[in-house]
C-alpha cells in the first residue's frame, strides 16, 4: 500500500516470478554521500501484507494471484556502496535483484533513498547553506528525514 499502483499493475501484467533487476544512481551533482547501510534500508521496505490487504487490493480489480503473492513473499539480494561512502555521478549506489514484482515494489520506495543521500551530500559538502536549504519542512515525515540524514551525515 505503500506505491501508486504503476508499478502493482505492471507487475501483475507480466511474469511475476521474473528475475529482475534495479539499480539506483544519480545522474549529476555529485558526489554524493550515503548516509544508510543499503542492505538495512532495502530489508525495511520489503512488505508485510495480510489477507484484509490481499482482499483490499481484489476489491480494486487487481487480484494478485499466487505468483504475485509468492513473488512479495520472496527474497531479493542487495548489493551497494557502505554507508559513508561516496559515489560520483551515474555510480550504481546499490543494486536490487529479486522476483519481478517485488523488485517493482520496492523500486518505488528505493528511488525516495535519494532525498535522504541529497540532505547528507549537502551536510558534508555545504553545512553553512543547510539553514537556508532545509530551514522548512513540508511534513513532520519529511523533517524526521532530514533529520535521520543530518545524524547520519556527522
Amino acid at each position: 500500500m505503500r506505491t501508486d499502483w504503476y508499478k502493482p499493475v505492471m507487475a501483475a501484467a507480466g511474469a511475476s516470478l521474473r528475475p529482475e533487476t534495479f539499480n539506483l544512481a544519480i545522474r549529476q551533482g555529485g558526489p554524493f554521500y550515503m548516509p544508510v547501510d543499503p542492505v538495512a534500508y532495502v530489508q525495511s521496505l520489503l512488505p508485510t501484507f495480510g489477507a484484509e490487504d490481499l482482499a483490499y487490493l481484489q476489491q480494486k480489480g487487481l487480484g494478485l494471484g499466487a505468483a504475485y503473492t509468492a513473488a512479495l513473499c520472496g527474497d531479493v539480494e542487495v548489493h551497494g556502496v557502505p554507508a559513508g561512502s561516496w559515489v560520483g555521478d551515474r555510480e550504481i549506489i546499490l543494486t536490487v535483484t529479486g522476483p519481478s514484482a517485488l523488485v517493482s515494489y520496492l523500486e518505488a520506495q528505493v528511488i525516495w533513498l535519494q532525498f535522504r543521500i541529497q540532505v547528507a551530500t549537502l551536510a558534508r559538502r555545504h553545512p553553512e547553506t543547510l539553514a537556508s536549504r532545509l530551514g522548512v519542512a513540508t511534513c513532520e515525515r519529511e523533517k524526521e528525514i532530514i533529520l535521520e540524514a543530518l545524524e547520519a551525515a556527522g
